[in-house]
């Protein structure tokens, strides 16, 4: 079901765009206007939706003038600074052609298209906006908090996509059985993946299943032969596909008419797949200076772009400590984030469990490690607990997350809690990110090492010990009747407060579990808060004060509502901010 669109997204745009120096006049006129009629409308219609105001707006607000398609995805991706702009360039005129002739996004039409590529959301806003209607105060914030690049239902789409790929394709499958069994015909279902999705072992077990049960589902492949990285050896998408029983038709991905043509044609009684031949564009964002220069895509690259300094400061240590003998890296989508560039390295692209199952059959001794996000995590949960139970050694994950707090749309670092005999850091400086992998190192452990999005601090305002809280002082010392515990990338947040509150007592932690003793030494409080950039339920605050014996704790951490906020955002909108923590530790 369609979200509705509130004052308050208009009201976080407008917030958003008040720091944009560089936006032209031409631009500001138009958002001036469509935030007083967008704001206007809500006065009349309670919850309007996304297609209500581009009705309202199509025929209030003269567009940008001289426009195609390719100026505002470039203009959108250059103010957000991030994106996949190249996949969006390459998609656009295929996005274009279907919404030119109402053939989606219509009420009356008897096809419903899922996007399983959810990162090519950008070109269908804009086509929006070049044919109809869309509006330019939510396209130019773009990535930047509050309007997602990726498929919503709120934003005008039939689905939501998340990890792992191919969800979307899943969608379309159960929407097309339920309408099978239910004895509808009057739909026909057709979804948008990439070829970087057939990485993917969901995909292959949707066909089957498509080709099992026969439902209405018809399938069209962007090919770019990049997938999630390049992709040196593509399969024969055209044999592949026609092996689960598809009519197979290939289109230039820029050729209009084909296009229409080929769409219109999917609600025969055969499944079609249309193959698009794409090529990406070119990527614009470089350091000023330099020239754009036609290269090979990788979302993994774009996506790197502005990455943190801590997942490449990870990589650089793993590299400079182990030989290349002693370890083998995994990497799903992650090796420019991590700078890795030896031969121990195996882009693996999004093979999700794969990348992880595989590493059953290493050697014992060899260290075998995981680079990727949270995100890829969660949904390698079964591989990893598979690894457990067959009692695999010398096994490390390794993860960054650049949008505030970890596991932003799941429980990975929940879940990895009942894992026995695995080490969990969240180092928040160069040292602890050097000292993290030796532990894992020499004590041959399970571990997790997880990299927050910040910049390395020199030195700390408070006292910190790295694998267990700071010791407690001799018992003939005067305890304060309060404590503070930040756990891992907490404490970056929390240096200042430990000046501003002489009367709480500050305590560090980066990893957990920690030993039954320094827990204990909790006890000689009356209230202890622990804070850290995870969720509070079942996370690593409740499992440590759970153990304690202290009178009263209270859990500070992140809820449920987190999707498509970076990092500044993310905090302040979970009470996790300076200015935040200031009022709720009192």
């Amino acid at each position: 079901m369609r979200s509705s669109i509130k004052k308050e997204d208009v009201d976080i745009a407008l917030e958003i765009l008040s720091s944009k120096s560089d936006l032209t006049r031409e631009e500001l006129s138009i958002i001036y206007q469509e935030a007083y009629h967008i704001n206007s409308f809500f006065d009349s219609v309670i919850e309007p939706d996304i297609f209500q105001i581009n009705t309202l707006l199509v025929d209030k607000i003269s567009k940008i003038k001289n426009l195609n398609g390719h100026q505002p995805l470039n203009r959108l991706h250059s103010i957000a600074k991030k994106g996949c702009l190249a996949s969006n360039l390459g998609i656009y005129t295929f996005a274009s052609t279907l919404i030119e002739n109402n053939l989606i996004f219509n009420q009356n039409s008897s096809s419903e298209f899922v996007i399983s590529q959810g990162h090519v959301a950008p070109a269908f806003y804009v086509a929006q906006y070049v044919h109809h209607y869309f509006p330019l105060t939510f396209l130019l914030t773009l990535h930047q908090g509050m309007f997602p690049g990726v498929v919503t239902s709120k934003w005008g789409f039939q689905n939501e996509v998340n990890r792992p790929l191919g969800m979307g394709l899943a969608d379309c499958v159960g929407r097309a059985l339920h309408a099978q069994k239910v004895g509808d015909q009057s739909k026909n279902y057709s979804c948008l993946i990439g070829d970087g999705e057939l990485q993917e072992g969901i995909v292959y077990e949707l066909l089957g299943l498509i080709q099992q049960f026969k439902p209405r589902v018809d399938i069209v492949i962007n090919i770019n032969k990049f997938g999630i990285g390049d992709i040196e050896l593509p399969p024969d998408y055209e044999q592949l596909i026609k092996s689960f029983g598809f009519h197979t038709q290939f289109i230039d991905a820029e050729d209009s008419h084909s296009i229409k043509t080929a769409y219109s044609s999917l609600d025969s009684e055969f499944r079609k797949a249309i193959l698009l031949n794409t090529q990406k564009g070119i990527h614009t964002h470089l350091p000023s200076g330099e020239e754009a220069v036609v290269s090979k895509h990788s979302f993994s690259v774009e996506s790197s772009q502005k990455i943190s300094s801590a997942p490449k400061s990870l990589g650089k240590h793993i590299q400079e400590k182990l030989s290349h003998s002693q370890y083998i890296v995994l990497c799903p989508d992650a090796m420019n984030r991590f700078g890795f560039t030896d031969k121990s390295i195996l882009n693996s692209g999004m093979r999700e469990n794969a990348s992880i199952a595989v590493l059953k059959g290493f050697p014992d001794k060899m260290i075998k490690m995981v680079a990727t996000d949270d995100q890829f995590l969660i949904f390698g949960m079964a591989a990893i607990e598979q690894l457990f139970v067959l009692e695999v050694k010398n096994f490390w994950l390794l993860a960054s997350k650049s949008w505030g707090i970890w596991n932003g749309s799941n429980y990975f670092v929940n879940l990895i809690l009942s894992f026995p005999d695995f080490v969990i850091f969240e180092p928040s400086s160069e040292k602890e990110i050097s000292d993290s992998i030796d532990f894992v190192q020499n004590n041959e452990s399970n571990g997790a090492i997880l990299t927050f999005d910040f910049n390395i601090p020199v030195e700390k305002k408070f006292k910190t010990s790295l694998f267990k809280l700071n010791s407690l002082q001799e018992s003939n010392e005067v305890y304060k009747k309060r404590a503070v515990v930040a756990f891992g990338a907490a404490s970056t947040c929390l240096d200042m407060l430990s000046q501003e509150k002489p009367d709480l007592d500050f305590y560090y932690c980066n990893t957990f579990p920690l030993p039954q003793s320094e827990i204990d030494k909790l006890g000689v409080y009356d209230l202890v808060y622990f804070v850290e950039f995870n969720r509070t339920h079942n996370g690593l605050g409740k499992a440590i004060m759970s153990k304690s014996s202290v009178r009263k704790y209270e859990l500070i951490g992140a809820d449920n509502t987190m999707a498509f906020s970076p990092t500044s955002d993310q905090l302040k909108r979970q009470g996790l901010d300076i200015d935040s923590l200031r009022q709720r530790i009192i």
